[in-house]
């Protein structure tokens, strides 16, 4: 399909509470990369774009995402814009055949393009697994690469796979209720394990993200299932409720998962303060944007909670859902720099912004890499034609950082984020 583009002005300086100063200014360029109604790079039409299943964005630009296509577009399939990644009834490189794409599990993509997602082998009916284009990674009622059995996949998110080939995934390995984190080839954490600095882990709640150095971020409890809210890592505890970020002030409430990038920031949404306080997009170093806060572009924006999560690159760069001027503007889409694109503007060829496709059920409906593009899922309208649709924002100016104020964790400034797969992070207990 034709990629649609239109140039939207808006400043970009990194900043945030940890980083301050450049004053560079970015123009965004809007590319309508897939849509209903409209035709891949391998020619397949496209029936429908699934917001459930999130969107995944490598370093090349390349977005990948859940469809429909077919008579009566009911094929289910995982896609890029290039084409058919793999689909329902068909058959992976090492010929295995796939019954089911399930949506719910998610989509990841690194820089070699490959693709992780979950489905069924064989039938409709067969066990579920994580896979990629190329073969089955880790299969219900087999083991992982270690011995240990699995028992049940939940899926591995929009931030699961790493460049590695590593994938990391939310299941079960035994009969009990309790989630563990696993890869292809073995647990990571589960209930009631020690972390590095010590740390007993009470209960995994999902929200889980990889880095390069499969480092994978999580929101858990602390002690017990009943505990303290905390975002962790295999190594220990990064934020936890009641205490102070990097920052000084209280974390007060976790509302999101995680999103981990290769610096070992991790971003999420909460809150800070004792008295519940405002939504906030936020990293174990403090608060990068808070409700209310004006934007250095001079934009007003507030945060939203109930999203699909939020997410952040390795030069510090956090993208994230809210609304603009006011509690009761139009949604929008942010970084910590400014406004990217508000419900009903313009994308080009005549189409506009018609809100995000995703929901709180939702895996990630946005996603961003190292060049700053953000891939987000969409409703797009042309006069009274509305479709689903996958947008591309490219910044043509990418600022760099300057004048950063650092608070002794190096050079890199910010964090990452992402949910169980498939399934609405609980609420922390933990509000106060």
């Amino acid at each position: 399909m034709r990629l649609q583009r239109i140039l939207l002005l808006s400043m970009v300086t990194l900043s945030g509470s940890l980083s301050l100063s450049s004053n560079v200014q970015a123009q965004y360029a809007f590319d309508i990369v897939a849509r209903s109604g409209a035709n891949l790079g391998d020619g397949t039409p496209v029936g429908i774009i699934l917001g459930d299943g999130g969107v995944a964005l490598n370093n090349l630009g390349i977005a990948a995402f859940h469809g429909r296509f077919g008579p009566g577009g009911l094929t289910s399939a995982v896609m890029t814009q290039a084409g058919i990644v793999a689909k329902q009834g068909g058959t992976l490189a090492d010929a295995t055949s796939v019954g089911i794409v399930l949506v719910d599990g998610g989509v990841s993509i690194n820089d070699a393009g490959i693709v992780a997602f979950t489905g069924r082998v064989g039938p409709s009916n067969g066990p579920d697994a994580v896979m990629t284009q190329n073969a089955i990674l880790a299969q219900v009622g087999g083991t992982l690469g270690n011995g240990t059995p699995l028992t049940l996949i939940f899926g591995v998110g929009t931030e699961g796979l790493n460049s590695s080939g590593k994938t990391a995934f939310t299941g079960r390995i035994d009969q009990s209720f309790a989630t563990a984190i696993l890869t292809q080839d073995g647990e990571v954490v589960k209930p009631n394990d020690t972390l590095g600095d010590g740390t007993k882990v009470g209960l995994i709640l999902g929200g889980t993200s990889q880095n390069d150095a499969g480092k994978i971020a999580f929101l858990g409890r602390v002690d017990t299932g009943g505990g303290i809210d905390a975002i962790m890592t295999q190594d220990g505890v990064l934020a936890k409720v009641g205490d102070p970020l990097g920052d000084g002030r209280t974390l007060g409430i976790i509302l999101s998962g995680t999103s981990l990038n290769n610096n070992g920031d991790v971003e999420f949404i909460g809150r800070v303060g004792t008295g519940g306080g405002n939504s906030a997009i936020m990293t174990q170093h403090g608060v990068l944007v808070e409700s209310g806060d004006t934007l250095p572009d001079g934009h007003k924006a507030f945060v939203l909670e109930i999203v699909s999560g939020t997410v952040i690159n390795d030069n510090g760069l956090a993208a994230f859902q809210g609304r603009l001027g006011s509690f009761a503007g139009p949604g929008a889409l942010f970084t910590q720099n400014g406004l990217v694109i508000p419900v009903g503007g313009p994308l080009g060829g005549g189409f506009t912004f018609g809100g995000f496709l995703s929901n709180e059920d939702s895996n990630k409906g946005i996603a961003i890499n190292d060049q700053g593009q953000i891939a987000f899922l969409a409703f797009v309208k042309n006069g009274n034609n509305l479709c689903s649709a996958v947008v591309i924002a490219t910044p043509l100016t990418v600022p760099e950082p300057s004048g950063i104020v650092l608070f002794g964790f190096g050079a890199a400034v910010l964090g990452a984020i992402r949910l169980r797969p498939g399934a609405r992070v609980e609420k922390s207990k933990d509000s106060v």
